[in-house]
């Protein structure tokens, strides 16, 4: 593995990690400076970030990304994205100049194992997430874990496309639409109430259970709602208590 984790300042990036083999052990950790964009491009042959199956973080407070990003080769390996400040916002759908943004375009460069995940934000951003406009996985991706210090918002009449859904969020409601059509998996750790509607014509079911360590639905105390157009299974715990 490789760690460059020491607020470089770094505008074009590309990486092979690949090891000897598909291994866990190739994963990638970069951090940028504060307020440095970073691209993830072509450098001196290298096209993209591949790593063959180790996970990849990349902590920086601008992205965009126009080559490959391909963690697969170990089955849960997982791509990590965040700001490098705790006060930048993080926009899922639209590029704003003022926030940590991934766009659809870029979301289709990103592949992941098959039960790994794509973790946007962590626990130490105060700026909040947005989802700002529909948005669906690649070909090679498909579980969202959406997490913050924060509180996370949804533009009414927009949706996700993930399969599978994990959330964490620090403060407010949470109320969120995704429209997969496959069973999919739902878990949830807020501090406001939380609704989570799934499914998008034809029959989807939906199980509660364990996604980026959140074991079923807790709501802090506050109310739950949950909807699918298929089954509801119950897997782990809805606590609102």
């Amino acid at each position: 593995s490789a760690a460059l984790g020491q607020a470089n300042a770094v505008g074009n990036l590309a990486v092979k990690a690949m090891g000897t083999g598909s291994s866990a052990s190739n994963g990638f950790l970069f951090q940028n400076t504060t307020g440095k964009p970073l691209t993830v491009s072509t450098v001196d042959g290298v096209v993209g970030i591949s790593t063959k199956g180790g996970n990849v973080t990349l902590q920086t407070d601008s992205l965009n990304i126009v080559q490959a990003l391909d963690v697969r080769g170990v089955t849960t390996s997982s791509v990590f994205i965040s700001p490098t400040t705790s006060t930048r916002k993080i926009n899922v759908g639209t590029e704003d100049a003022s926030s940590l943004s991934l766009t659809q375009t870029e979301l289709n460069f990103l592949s992941t194992g098959p039960t790994g995940l794509l973790r946007v934000g962590d626990a130490l951003n105060t700026g909040g997430i947005s989802l700002t406009t529909n948005v669906a996985p690649g070909a090679n991706l498909t579980s969202l874990s959406l997490k913050t210090g924060s509180g996370i918002t949804q533009v009414a009449g927009t949706s996700l496309g993930f399969k599978n859904l994990a959330v964490e969020s620090g403060s407010g409601a949470v109320s969120l639409v995704g429209t997969n059509t496959e069973t999919g998996l739902l878990a949830a750790k807020t501090a406001g109430s939380f609704t989570y509607t799934y499914g998008g014509g034809g029959a989807a079911d939906l199980a509660v259970d364990t996604l980026d360590g959140i074991d079923g639905v807790n709501s802090g105390g506050n109310a739950i709602a949950l909807s699918a157009t298929g089954a509801i299974s119950l897997n782990k715990a809805v606590n609102s208590g």
